[in-house]
């Protein structure tokens, strides 16, 4: 498998993610349609930090540090820690696509990675 797949469709994820929300106003973006799930700004908090806590970290440590534990990472928890409701949803998408670039820019510059490694995870086994 070609890391530059996955490096194109990590582009053109964020340029669905871009258009979509470029236009979008505050009242949108905070709206739930329950009070238990996500609004549009909770998810893009979200992904925002996915990309700087969780998916660089993770696949670094699979490839560069096999057996060793993934640090950490409550997404659920970081929802109210981060105060994503409380943000400006023009901002996240911004960070959004700055951290997208990054890591499209850190996947690139991966020289032959094995990509057959896997992670021991504790309940979901390996994940590769």
């Amino acid at each position: 498998m070609d890391i530059q797949v996955f490096a194109t469709r990590f582009a053109a994820n964020a340029e669905a993610i871009e258009r979509f929300l470029r236009d979008i106003d505050d009242d949108c973006a905070k709206w739930k349609p329950a009070e238990d799930e996500w609004s549009i700004l909770e998810v893009i908090g979200h992904i925002c930090d996915e990309e700087m806590l969780d998916f660089r970290t993770r696949i670094d440590y699979t490839l560069n540090r096999t057996g060793e534990a993934w640090p950490p990472f409550d997404p659920l928890a970081l929802v109210e820690a981060h105060g994503y409701a409380g943000k400006d949803i023009h901002q996240q998408l911004t960070l959004f696509l700055s951290e997208r670039k990054k890591s499209i820019e850190w996947l690139n510059s991966l020289e032959l990675p094995n990509l057959d490694l896997s992670y021991q995870h504790p309940r979901l086994g390996a994940l590769t």
